[in-house]
């Protein structure tokens, strides 16, 4: 869901209206009373939506999520093979031929601010602060920050609206944070950017369109991030960074990227959007991960290595792509004999 303490939504909306404010009239008209009337509470990822929520589904892969979402509406594409329907669940599913296309263009619409950067502003009500904290020159607030006991701000640095940060945060100079949670304890670096916009578009003849971003960034406790390290926000869901996980610098962690507790990431590691890392895993310098792909528990991947595919548990791996490090010793060894030959 979207969180609305970080993105203001337009209120009082009917499903109708938005398609025909988008220009999808001819799909708003093919809708029944009750549906076109209902009035869009937000919007979510299929299964998990809530009433009126709106969500989506473009790739047949996904289709067995449908099974499972009992609320909300959903486009699908026309191809579409519907669930069984049943007594429990209430979920609308609206045929078009670009499902993904309509969703992003009515998250456009209800959201405005969601491509855009999120205010700031100098003032700020002491009310706000925890006891003990400590803010230096040139810091900067949006609305309804929270900010916890004994926080040490650097200068220089932007907290954007709705942002909560626990106690005994560091946060350095010439940081950002926007649409994050910050756990007790937790060490941001000089330079970091927390909560920007995830690299997200829609192929397009006209050219790549802009997939609005309006998730969150959830930093656990305990988490550190090093200088000059990108962290995007989700575009629907959270991306989440586990408890006591470190984190160096120059490192990007894409959009919706999920990574678990007690992990080292060195330098310039790259997390493709949707990445999703277990507990005590090791990324050394340069390492990355690909889209979607998995990792499992204690994994270790080697520097400079590039992981194409999802890993069980435990798993040394090293190259490009990536393969257990046995094998990618036995292939380097064969590469060099080829070489004397």
């Amino acid at each position: 869901m979207v969180d609305p303490r970080f993105y203001s939504k337009r209120d009082g909306m009917s499903l109708a209206d938005a398609l025909r404010h988008v220009g999808e009239e001819a799909l708003a008209d093919q809708l029944g009373k009750e549906v076109a009337d209902t009035i869009i509470a937000g919007a979510g990822t299929v299964p998990y939506l809530k009433p009126n929520e709106i969500g989506f589904i473009s790739d047949a892969r996904y289709g067995k999520l449908a099974t499972q979402c009992e609320d909300g509406v959903v486009f699908v594409s026309s191809d579409f093979e519907r669930p069984k329907p049943s007594a429990e669940k209430v979920c609308t599913f609206i045929e078009c031929s670009d499902p993904y296309q309509v969703f992003t263009k009515i998250l456009d619409f209800l959201y405005a601010d969601g491509i855009r950067l999120l205010g700031y502003c100098a003032a700020i009500s002491p009310d706000i602060l925890g006891n003990g904290a400590h803010l230096s020159p040139n810091v900067y607030f949006g609305a309804d920050v929270e900010i916890g006991d004994n926080v040490v701000i650097g200068p220089n640095t932007m907290i954007g609206r709705g942002v909560t940060i626990g106690h005994n945060v560091i946060i350095g100079d010439n940081v950002s944070i926007q649409a994050a949670h910050i756990g007790d304890g937790a060490v941001i670096h000089s330079g970091a950017r927390i909560g920007t916009e995830g690299f997200g578009f829609l192929p397009r003849a006209a050219g790549p369109q802009k997939i609005p971003q309006l998730g969150r960034v959830i930093l656990q406790n305990g988490v550190e991030i090093g200088a000059n390290t990108c962290v995007d926000r989700g575009t629907l869901d959270d991306t989440i960074i586990g408890e006591n996980t470190k984190i160096d610098n120059l490192v990007q962690v894409g959009h919706n990227t999920k990574i678990g507790r007690n992990c080292q990431i060195a330098a310039k590691s790259g997390f493709a959007g949707s990445s999703e890392i277990g507990d005590n895993v090791l990324f050394g310098g340069r390492a990355s991960i690909v889209n979607k792909a998995k990792l499992g528990d204690r994994c270790v991947v080697m520097a400079c290595s590039i992981v194409s595919k999802s890993q069980k548990a435990d798993t040394v791996l090293a190259g490009n792509p990536a393969v257990d490090v046995k094998q990618w010793r036995r292939m380097q060894a064969k590469l060099k004999m080829m070489g004397r030959e």
